[in-house]
């Protein structure tokens, strides 16, 4: 019955509504204020500071009017303000968090999602636009602070704005034009950091090699243990790769197998047992089984789609005239399972972590999807023997090319593969976990045909064609900029 009421009550909401307005009498201008209530409703402030409130200063009317449309069209119209001004400059577009290291000076951030990463090249950025992303991410709190001009949720600016294009950005307005136009251009100033004149810069500048530097890099490696931890960086890198792993080998775990767990009542021969977290099984289902129509959880929901769209395995032919049978073969009628290893699923509404086996092949899907698109991902880590060193690097460069036009940013190495996507909305997410659906058991039919390079492309060539589509694999490609 919680899942339903309000966060906040009416006398908390009244109570921090008070306690904001004296906090800005107190210091006579606009505060940005972290608070925080515990569970017995007491309100906590944890931090006020100046909210830096910018004049924005949208081109004027009369200098629109006098903008030629035919040498500088209007390329984007919509969007929402993530910080104010003009800029000018290429158009250079990101899909991964190492691109960034070209980055130019005095270029134009163009991305699908907006990111915190960004904020190592905003000093030299002249604006920054993307097709997802609100007013409240992280990236344009930075953004502001950097004073770059930046819109957000454009929907289609990567499709729009081709690499090396001149543009204008006029954020107040949340008009992109094509070309310079020095008119609005104006008298811009020298842009600089103004969080760096602030006390608490100086501050984190004497303590800053305690907390930035990444040591701890590869997870695979033997040097990857706490005591190498020399910073809080590696530290909360060591933390998140653990808990990550757990939750990677939690269907091993015995804690989970006795957990009251029900067993997902379906015809393919794959056991799997799921463990409610809140509301995703009703009731009436929790004992014995239960089927997939049941079950109030939209990530695997999602990912079921996928995979019983799929033909399963038969038995391995040994060439790629074999290999075009095993996909050509009707489904199972689940008289035998096939894969005796159990997998599980941990459920609510708007989360799922799949811990799902086939074979030798270890996976895990987690997801989460609310309303707040900034705070949504899919996390999806692979694991695949079973086949020599070769045919199993081969086989994790097929999903890696399946991720890459999908979003995902993948770390890669042999037969591991780490990869995140994230900030999309629960929309395309739920495309984007049909494609994983049916990518999960593809993968298991490439074990018999990995035996040469040449393979890798057709491959991949071979699932966006058979089992993507045009339609979808234009929509999902083009809805980050690929």
């Amino acid at each position: 019955e919680d899942q339903d009421s309000p966060s906040l009550s009416e006398p908390i909401i009244l109570e921090l509504a008070e306690t904001a307005r004296r906090i800005e009498a107190h210091y006579k201008q606009p505060q940005d204020i972290e608070w925080a209530v515990d569970g017995q409703g007491k309100l906590f402030i944890l931090q006020t500071r100046p909210l830096k409130v910018f004049e924005s200063k949208p081109a004027r009317e009369k200098e629109r009017e006098k903008i030629d449309p035919v040498r500088h069209p209007i390329l984007l119209d919509t969007g929402v303000l993530g910080a104010p001004g003009v800029g000018s400059g290429p158009v250079y577009v990101v899909h991964r968090d190492e691109e960034l290291t070209g980055f130019p000076t005095g270029a134009v951030l163009v991305a699908r999602v907006p990111s915190p990463k960004y904020v190592t090249v905003m000093n030299r950025a002249r604006g920054i636009i993307t097709d997802l992303g609100s007013a409240a991410s992280h990236m344009a709190a930075l953004a502001r602070d950097f004073r770059v001009p930046t819109i957000l949720n454009t929907q289609r600016a990567t499709q729009v704005l081709t690499p090396g294009l001149e543009v204008t950005v006029d954020a107040g307005n949340r008009i992109v034009y094509q070309g310079t136009i020095e008119t609005l251009l104006g008298d811009q100033g020298e842009r600089h950091n103004l969080f760096e004149e602030t006390s608490l810069f100086l501050l984190f500048g004497k303590i800053l090699d305690l907390i930035v530097p990444l040591n701890l890099i590869d997870p695979l490696d033997s040097g990857f243990i706490p005591k190498n931890c020399q910073t809080y960086h590696d530290l909360t890198r060591f933390v998140h790769q653990t808990a990550t792993q757990e939750m990677f080998n939690l269907s091993s775990k015995s804690r989970v197998s006795e957990a009251k767990s029900i067993k997902l009542d379906t015809k393919l021969p794959i056991e799997i047992f799921l463990v409610d977290l809140g509301e995703a099984i009703p009731p009436e289902y929790r004992k014995g089984k239960v089927k997939i129509e049941h079950i109030h959880s939209w990530p695997l929901q999602a990912l079921w789609k996928g995979i019983e769209s799929m033909k399963w395995p038969a038995p391995k032919p040994v060439d790629i005239k074999g290999f075009a049978s095993v996909v050509a073969q009707t489904a199972t009628d689940g008289s035998e399972v096939i894969y005796s290893d159990k997998s599980f699923a941990l459920l609510s509404e708007d989360y799922m972590n799949f811990n799902i086996r086939l074979g030798y092949h270890l996976s895990t899907i987690e997801v989460f999807g609310g309303c707040n698109e900034n705070e949504n991902f899919i996390k999806f880590i692979f694991k695949g023997g079973g086949a020599t060193v070769e045919r199993r690097d081969r086989r994790t460069r097929v999903i890696t090319k399946v991720l890459d036009t999908l979003g995902f940013q993948v770390t890669r190495k042999l037969d591991f593969l780490d990869a995140v996507l994230t900030s999309y909305p629960r929309e395309l997410m739920e495309k984007v976990l049909f494609v994983m659906g049916k990518l999960t058991l593809y993968t298991k039919q490439l074990d018999m045909v990995m035996f040469n390079d040449a393979i890798v492309e057709w491959s991949t060539e071979e699932f966006f064609k058979e089992h993507i589509g045009r339609e979808l694999m234009e929509e999902l490609a083009g809805s980050h900029g690929h």
